[in-house]
């Protein structure tokens, strides 16, 4: 027993010494650092385009949490991951008007939002029996695809606006 603890004794002596050591450092490091970027904030006026070497973590945990809250929000409002218990907020001008649906025969298979060099369709056409990839201002029979959103096409039939919409698939979850 004893030899194990002569043997113990130093090096639990020599980890104490090193964690003692390096934080010391540490912290004697981080009041230079601070120090010098207080310097380098103070002579703003003086050199131009100067960026401090060490910050405050104060102010960028603030700025680095509301970016993280405002990433969470965009992905609650687009229901990425089906629907949420929020109300979603629905801007005045972002109210569109009601369209009737569409009286052709045919079913929207999915779609593709965003710029309008990216939107893009699948419909099917039941009376030919066929599907294919539709682009903003293509022709399926006797409308034109005005505008492509999520989960749903604005077409344009005789000079007016009309809807289709994807169908919600029925499928129960795992468990049910």
């Amino acid at each position: 027993m004893r030899k194990f603890l002569t043997i113990l004794i130093p090096f639990i002596l020599a980890s104490l010494l090193a964690v003692g050591g390096s934080e010391f450092l540490c912290r004697k490091l981080d009041s230079i650092l601070v120090a010098d970027g207080q310097k380098t904030t103070e002579q703003k006026g003086q050199m131009q385009g100067v960026v401090p070497l060490y910050k405050s973590s104060l102010p960028a945990k603030n700025v680095a949490t509301k970016k993280r809250k405002e990433n969470y929000t965009i992905i609650t409002k687009r229901s990425l991951f089906g629907k949420t218990s929020q109300k979603k907020m629905v801007k005045k001008e972002e109210v569109a008007p009601v369209l009737r649906e569409t009286s052709l025969d045919l079913i929207l298979l999915g779609t593709i939002s965003g710029s309008s060099n990216v939107q893009r369709a699948i419909i099917k056409d039941k009376k030919k029996r066929t599907q294919d990839i539709y682009y903003k201002g293509d022709s399926i029979g006797s409308a034109i695809i005005k505008e492509v959103k999520r989960a749903e096409v604005i077409l344009t039939v005789n000079g007016k606006d009309e809807i289709l919409k994807m169908e919600e698939l029925k499928i129960p979850l795992a468990g049910q």
